[in-house]
């Protein structure tokens, strides 16, 4: 008698292993943003800029460059409470307005949507997008479609828990505390001290 035809190994792993969900992606764009927020909380760094990213980069960047009032932003669905406090706080801070739209659905079809129209140097019609990391997100940084200052090294990379753990120190947190991984209390100090977001796990 012989043996019944079974899966590929690979296969039943595949089916059975935990994936990175939406959730996930979110979860992890929240402490991104966590990390960019600590650039505008005042918590005094002594670390120097990366070797690629010149000192002065920002403000060459923006020099001449005049303020629209607008930002035209892209996002993936259900990443954003349905009613954007987020953004009318922004508004209400910086005087710009948003148009906000949920059009992103993954990476592979968002990238090949954006990537000839940058290619021929035409606008994408946004100009501010959330990419979660991987090989599109490394393609547009490789090609120059993101500037550098702004990619950074991933969407939690070592930059960010190098600033998540000034963070830490200035709460007061030392040794394997400080370890620039959000806790939920740290995380909630955040929160809290920016005005952007609420822990509520």
């Amino acid at each position: 008698m012989s043996a019944p035809n079974l899966p590929d190994p690979s296969l039943v792993r595949g089916l059975t292993q935990r994936r990175l969900g939406r959730r996930d992606v979110l979860r992890l764009s929240g402490l991104s943003a966590a990390g960019l927020a600590l650039a505008a909380c005042g918590v005094q760094g002594k670390g120097k800029p990366a070797a690629s990213v010149a000192p002065d980069a920002v403000a060459k960047y923006w020099t001449g460059k005049a303020k629209v009032g607008h930002v035209d932003f892209a996002n993936w669905p259900l990443y954003m409470d349905p009613k954007h406090p987020e953004l009318k706080k922004f508004t209400a801070q910086t005087g710009t307005k948003v148009s906000y739209s949920e059009v992103i659905q993954d990476n592979a079809s968002w990238f090949a949507k954006i990537q000839p129209q940058l290619s021929a140097k035409r606008s994408i019609g946004y100009d501010l997008m959330v990419v979660t990391d991987g090989s599109e997100f490394s393609e547009l940084v490789e090609l120059g479609y993101l500037a550098k200052t702004y990619a950074g090294d991933g969407s939690f990379g070592t930059t960010t828990v190098a600033a998540y753990a000034k963070w830490q120190h200035h709460l007061g947190y030392t040794g394997t505390d400080a370890n620039g991984i959000p806790g939920k209390v740290s995380l909630g100090k955040l929160g809290e001290r920016t005005g952007l977001f609420t822990v509520v796990a």
